[in-house]
Formats: C-alpha cells, sequence, structure tokens
C-alpha cells in the first residue's frame, strides 16, 4: 500500500474495509487517505436486525432490549442532520 500511494502521489489512497485490513494507525503510515465502509455497515444493521428478529419471534426479548441506542441519542441525530 505504500508503494501505490507514493506511486499516485498527490492522488488519495481509498481503501474498502475488510476483515483482514491493518489498523487504521497502520493504514495510516501505508499512506492510505481513506477507509470506506462500503455495504458493511448495512450489512451488519441488518444481520443485527435479522437475530434480534428471530429471537423476539422465539420469545426472547433481552437481546432486542440490550441493543437498542435511547430514544432522545437516536432523535438527537436526526435533529443534528435536520440543522446541517
Amino acid at each position: 500500500m505504500a508503494r501505490i500511494a507514493a506511486a499516485i502521489k498527490p492522488l488519495p489512497l481509498n481503501i474498502m474495509a475488510s476483515p483482514d485490513l491493518p489498523s487504521i494507525e497502520a493504514l495510516q503510515q501505508y499512506g492510505v487517505r481513506r477507509v470506506s465502509a462500503g455495504s458493511t455497515i448495512a450489512q451488519a444493521a441488518l444481520g443485527c436486525t435479522s437475530r434480534i428478529a428471530a429471537g423476539f419471534l422465539a420469545g426472547a426479548t433481552s437481546e432486542m432490549f440490550g441493543a437498542i441506542m435511547e430514544y432522545g441519542a437516536m432523535n438527537e441525530l436526526f435533529a443534528k442532520s435536520a440543522r446541517d
């Protein structure tokens, strides 16, 4: 990655996140300027939703209530984006 970053300088080197990547700090040392999550965050959210929904349908609610974002904090996220 460091050789690629040097070869394309001043253009930024952007990397797609994957499980086997070095740490963000190491990537920065290699010259990576941006790490993209791509669809991974949405996939993780849907995976979590699927597990919680299956548990709920099976009669388990403890995981569902343990994974929530407090309503006020969630509402504040929408208020911030409306002001920006």
